[in-house]
């Protein structure tokens, strides 16, 4: 087997082409793909393959959710938005997203990092950033992510004074009153999103970790499924000792996805990631 090498989870400084599509078209052919290629359930997680693809390979074209709009089947909002989320826990490993939105927001949504540009380029195109950061703020959910557990418990910490108003105008802007349909249809939580990601435990034949003989600090991980490579790279971490504050970089393939990215582990959450470690504390600090 042949695996590359060199930083896939950093790409160039350049927009995305992308193909967006429809819950529909996911379904290609008619053969209904096994959801755990897609990242979890597989209403939620269709989507996400797609966008880890687009990551890997910025001019392939990659399919990404498009977005929802009012009578779309139910799955097409769960999936627009499941992704965003997917990509915020488990690529930059970001256990308090609310936070590091809030400061991607508060520095101007730079796109130095790839996974930001990608989020930039789809959902903060789109307006559907904001619906996802309006439903973070007013939930202030912490994921366990080194459980792999979906579920969350609420962060303590109040919003800043300049948080509420912008939730406050967000409410009566334009960008709001799109997603009025959706909004009402969903309830008290139209996003669906915390208890529908868990990182499962893979059987020890669906997944391997193999060091690089080249390279002292260089390993390989393969997994059959994306619901189960971040609970993988915990699992192994005692294998893969951090030095100080020197990590090993692991790059995460998934049968069928393709590349996830090259990821570190942070000496200060203990949290796997990928891309820089400034913009992965930008959701875990205070």
């Amino acid at each position: 087997m042949t695996l590359p090498v060199g930083d896939i989870g950093m790409v160039s400084n350049e927009n995305f082409v992308l193909n967006r599509t429809s819950f529909p078209d996911s379904l290609g052919s008619g053969e209904l793909i096994a959801p755990e290629a897609f990242g979890s359930e597989f209403w939620w997680g269709w989507g996400v393959a797609g966008c880890f693809q687009a990551l890997a390979s910025p001019r392939s074209g990659a399919p990404v959710p498009s977005l929802p709009r009012e009578g779309d089947p139910h799955p097409q909002s769960l999936g627009y938005w499941g992704a965003l989320h997917f990509l915020l826990l488990y690529r930059l490993g970001w256990s308090a997203p609310h936070r590091g939105l809030q400061r991607w927001y508060e520095l101007g949504k730079p796109t130095d990092d790839p996974t930001l540009r990608f989020v930039a380029q789809v959902w903060g195109r789109d307006s559907g950033l904001d619906i996802y950061l309006e439903w973070l703020l007013r939930r202030r959910p912490i994921f366990n992510l080194a459980t792999g557990q979906p579920w969350a418990h609420v962060d303590p910490a109040q919003p800043l004074a300049e948080w509420n108003l912008w939730l406050r105008n967000f409410h009566g802007s334009s960008e709001s009153s799109r997603f009025e349909w959706f909004s009402h249809a969903g309830g008290g939580d139209p996003l669906h999103l915390t208890a529908h990601f868990e990182q499962v435990e893979t059987s020890p034949h669906d997944s391997i970790l193999l060091v690089d003989p080249r390279q002292s600090d260089r390993a390989h991980l393969i997994t059959s499924s994306v619901t189960g490579f971040y609970r993988e790279l915990h699992s192994h971490s005692a294998a893969l000792p951090m030095v100080g504050l020197h990590s090993w970089k692991v790059d995460v393939h998934v049968s069928n996805v393709g590349v996830l990215g090259t990821f570190r582990r942070s000496a200060e959450t203990g949290l796997w990631f990928t891309g820089r470690h400034k913009v992965h504390a930008m959701g875990n600090d205070r």
